[in-house]
């Protein structure tokens, strides 16, 4: 899993920096349901490379959060909720 050191400079990287041809597309990535939340939360973060900017077919994505919760938090709710996340991605 990532540190905060990393997730810290993943979360600075500009988005006008990044080629779309660079970034991970979202419906590319298969998380199996099955798994415990942190297996879920370190396939994703595997496979998406920057949990913070990726793409949705041809359109770049910065995430941002707001409050007092962390990443992993927010990301480790949407996994222990039971979504499906690939009906979900559209």
């Amino acid at each position: 899993m990532l540190d905060s050191f990393d997730l810290i400079m993943l979360r600075n990287v500009d988005i006008a920096d990044c080629s779309k041809d660079s970034l991970v597309d979202l419906h590319d990535v298969k998380i199996d349901a099955e798994k415990s939340v942190p297996e879920k939360m370190n396939d994703y973060f595997e496979q998406i490379k920057n949990p913070y900017l990726f793409k949705v077919g041809d359109v770049r994505v910065k995430v941002s959060f707001g409050g007092n919760r962390t990443f992993t938090d927010a990301l480790g709710s949407v996994f222990s909720s039971g979504a499906n996340y690939q009906t979900n991605l559209g």
